[in-house]
């Protein structure tokens, strides 16, 4: 099999040139260029097309690479790397349509493996990053939630989380124990407490909790198969 063909995008020039010298003396991959900018970058891929494009989410508007390649050359992979890891790059990676993501604490093994998967149609990234974004996406099935209740509830709709606090409140847990399990000021739950009390118009967290149980039930478990409010 021929090597597979790399661009290096990163305007540290110490980190760019070693990772081109380091690749270089890897068999199954050839540089084919390195540059610092996105413009450069995507001049080079639109002549001499490579197979994978190694991205430093460091270099300005970074994010408009993958989606130009998308549009214009979408057989080019695109293989992000980071000095600073960041949730929200992370999740710009993977609607950005990247094919791996190789975090800080990642090596030249974990970029070889990324290139490669890349090339074999495969998404590499770390466990810390495969938990960053199953985070994302159960926080977007909880907005949904969030909205479906409301509408049931015929209320205000709850916050991400304000819902996470009466699922909480629902298995037992007081204000102090919740703040704990949250990471955030015990005063920030009552806070939050007080504005689901408001919101579903009871006075009691019991109360809060059952509308909520009960709004749950009738959208059916198979819309919320993650929660644990029980029914």
């Amino acid at each position: 099999m021929r090597p597979i063909c790399c661009l290096i995008v990163s305007d540290i020039r110490l980190y760019r040139e070693g990772l081109m010298h380091r690749l270089a003396d890897h068999a199954g991959v050839t540089v084919v260029a390195g540059t610092s900018s996105v413009r450069t970058a995507l001049e080079i891929a639109r002549e001499t097309p490579p197979d994978v494009v190694l991205l430093d989410v460091a270099v300005p508007d970074w994010i408009s690479l993958p989606r130009e390649l998308a549009r214009e050359s979408p057989a080019v992979r695109v293989v992000a790397f980071a000095l600073y890891d960041s949730p929200q790059v992370v999740v710009q990676c993977a609607e950005a349509g990247v094919a791996g993501y190789v975090a800080r604490e990642g090596g030249l093994d974990d970029l070889i493996s990324a290139v490669e998967g890349a090339v074999r149609g495969e998404v590499f990234c770390s466990p810390s990053t495969a938990a960053t974004l199953v985070r994302h996406v159960a926080t977007l099935s909880v907005g949904a939630a969030a909205f479906d209740v409301a509408q049931i509830l015929g209320a205000p709709m709850l916050t991400q989380r304000e819902l996470q606090i009466v699922e909480l409140i629902d298995q037992g847990l007081s204000n102090k124990e919740i703040a704990q399990q949250l990471h955030i000021e015990t005063a920030t739950v009552k806070n939050h407490v007080h504005n689901i009390l408001d919101k579903l118009k009871v006075s009691r967290r019991a109360e809060a909790a059952a509308a909520v149980r009960q709004a749950i039930g009738k959208l059916g478990s198979q819309c919320f198969p993650e929660r644990r409010l029980r029914t």
